[in-house]
């Protein structure tokens, strides 16, 4: 038998229909699988090395089958096995009216999604080489083991969730009426149950937040924040209550509304969602910002350490150099720029523009302001994220659009808005 029609005939018996040695059907394998045949170099002929095939195979009933073609040529297989109750027999015959070889195989199912056999090739009596087998379930079908067990899997998911829906419910209705009966109630569960231990604002010793009960939490604070709206404090608990219970759209929300109430805890944590890509897009720049709010005078002792090691791990300032196009002197709204006041002889007002240079933005409207980030839309325009300061350590975040020909500054809580126009001298 030459190494052409060998090869060949793997090619086949990778393909082939495999069943063995009678054993009970079952259709906890039944459905479409991947099956991988590997065996060693032939042990008499050296040209005949080792080799892999793959193949698509059915089960049915405890039954397996393959789809396979053949182009013609005098070799015919004949393939026999089972499979059921986790265990497996698979024999494998051909010929090609001269040579007569066998696979014999045992195999075993180690999961539901895996059936592994062992064995090897006899060819005219005698064993020629040891080969595996490995089939790993693709599309089980509806009545399988892979099936029938996903299933329970979802329908536990569905019953926890239902459970756990069911509880915050319970709990709410629980607290509600407790509100009823004492409204200062839940604003002192909130911050029981949810402030943070190194919150130097908090009220009482704070809940580390591995120990936090986000359900419990959430319910108390979330009807504390109803009561008082404009409590900072408050907002920033029931954000980390919900961030605790994965919960984090909403904590995000939870926080915003807290920083927009001048609560630095809250800024903290807007910082560490932005620093983490934790339910919003990743930003260093933003969560920066953010830490520095949060900690003027160095009264929030975490931001403090947030932002030392965040300002370590940023991308260096040189990433951030405004091109040179963009660069340049720009007069305020309503102003002219200095050569032309002094040429103009008119010297009853100082000059208020600002110079945009390679990393830093100067003065604008008494702010001292430092480029963060720079999206360079295209040549003739970028959008800029600038840090800025009134000589004091408070800081805030400012947006501006760079164009060849004026600097459009969006305004903010801190920062008016308005078109600064290029200077031409």
């Amino acid at each position: 038998m030459n190494s052409n029609n060998i090869c060949y005939l793997f090619f086949l018996l990778c393909a082939a229909l495999i069943t063995g040695q009678a054993i009970a059907a079952t259709s906890d394998y039944d459905g479409n699988w991947n099956g991988l045949i590997s065996c060693t170099a032939h042990a008499n002929d050296p040209k005949q090395g080792p080799f892999t095939r793959n193949n698509i195979y059915a089960i049915s009933d405890g039954r397996i089958s393959a789809s396979y073609k053949t182009t013609g040529g005098k070799n015919t297989l004949t393939t026999d096995g089972t499979v059921t109750n986790g265990n497996a027999i698979m024999t494998i015959n051909g010929t090609n009216g001269t040579a007569k070889w066998a696979f014999n195989f045992n195999g075993y199912a180690p999961s539901a999604e895996k059936i592994v056999f062992s064995g090897s090739m006899v060819e005219q009596g005698a064993k020629q080489r040891d080969c595996t087998m490995e089939f790993t379930a693709s599309e089980p079908a509806a009545n399988s083991l892979v099936a029938r067990n996903k299933n329970a899997q979802l329908a536990q998911a569905a019953k926890e969730k239902a459970d756990s829906e069911a509880a915050l419910a319970k709990a709410k209705e629980a607290a509600l009426a407790q509100a009823k009966a004492d409204p200062q109630a839940q604003s002192a569960a909130c911050h029981a149950l949810a402030a943070s231990p190194t919150d130097p604002e908090r009220k009482g010793v704070g809940v580390p937040y591995a120990k936090l009960d986000g359900l419990r939490a959430s319910v108390a604070c979330q009807i504390a924040v109803q009561q008082l709206p404009k409590d900072g404090q408050l907002w920033f608990q029931y954000g980390r209550a919900l961030e605790k219970a994965n919960r984090v759209a909403e904590a995000f929300v939870a926080y915003q509304t807290a920083a927009s109430l001048d609560n630095s805890g809250a800024m903290n944590n807007l910082g560490e969602l932005y620093r983490d890509g934790k339910g919003v897009g990743r930003n260093l720049y933003m969560a920066e910002i953010l830490f520095r709010n949060a900690s003027p005078m160095g009264a929030y002792p975490e931001a403090i350490q947030n932002l030392e090691t965040l300002v370590k791990a940023k991308p260096p300032a040189s990433t951030r150099i405004i091109p040179k196009q963009f660069r340049g002197k720009f007069s305020l709204p309503n102003q002219t720029c200095q050569k032309t006041q002094e040429n103009s002889k008119d010297l009853g007002g100082a000059f208020l523009g600002f110079e945009v240079n390679a990393d830093e933005m100067h003065e604008y409207n008494g702010l001292s302001c430092a480029v963060l980030g720079l999206n360079i839309t295209n040549g003739q325009q970028a959008s800029v994220a600038m840090m800025c300061a009134r000589g004091s350590p408070f800081w805030y975040l400012a947006n501006a659009t760079l164009s060849l020909s004026a600097v459009r500054f969006e305004a903010t809580d801190s920062i008016e808005g308005g078109i600064s126009v290029r200077c031409a001298d």
